[in-house]
């Protein structure tokens, strides 16, 4: 028989696969138990359960910095569940090619310095579509800084110590579970929004 994308020279053939026998597999599939007893229990995974977005209230002014912080931490979590924040948040890009950030804090105008505003590393690990691909779709093309409506989590989307890559932007880590609409003209008196 020919191989590749020639026809084939001899009848194509049909090779059955042999039938293997395995009384461990049927038993497997019918008690799917097996002896634990040497590891320990396993924490459930409760701080990744989602937490329906759309549903948020009026939270904590923008400014300063160190109180927005505070609020955020003090209300981190409700629970086992971590707590669903709605945050305006300025992203400056590195540079023309907006694949890196320079800096991102909580803010409502490209016009802000940042000055007394909270800085964000903005970890977007939980998205389907990554950050970098939404704002492009979003912001202006010319545009070297976006301003959006972010909801997440304070904190890092998976808790382990991990080293920081070279040219990480400082602040306080935000895990983005969603990336929403551009922050408009209307939001100038925006505050932090939590989730009922």
């Amino acid at each position: 028989m020919a191989v590749g994308c020639g026809k084939s020279t001899e009848k194509d053939q049909t090779h059955p696969v042999p039938k293997t026998t395995n009384d461990n597999a049927t038993n497997n599939t019918t008690n799917n138990t097996t002896n634990n007893d040497d590891k320990p229990p396993q924490k459930p995974m409760t701080d990744m359960k989602p937490t329906a977005s759309g549903n948020f209230e009026a939270g904590h002014p923008l400014t300063p910095a160190t109180d927005l912080l505070a609020w955020i931490e003090t209300n981190a979590k409700t629970g086992d569940a971590r707590t669903l924040f709605k945050l305006p948040v300025v992203v400056v890009f590195k540079d023309e090619f907006r694949m890196s950030v320079s800096k991102a804090f909580v803010g409502i105008s490209t016009d802000d310095s940042g000055d007394d505003k909270l800085a964000l590393r903005l970890d977007d690990g939980g998205l389907g579509v990554g950050l970098f691909d939404q704002l492009n779709s979003k912001c202006d093309k010319n545009a070297k800084a976006c301003v959006v409506w972010l909801e997440g989590h304070s904190g890092p989307h998976i808790d382990a110590a991990m080293p920081e890559p070279p040219g990480t932007a400082p602040g306080h880590e935000f895990a983005i579970r969603k990336v929403g609409a551009l922050v408009s003209a209307d939001d100038s008196g925006a505050q932090a929004m939590i989730a009922k």
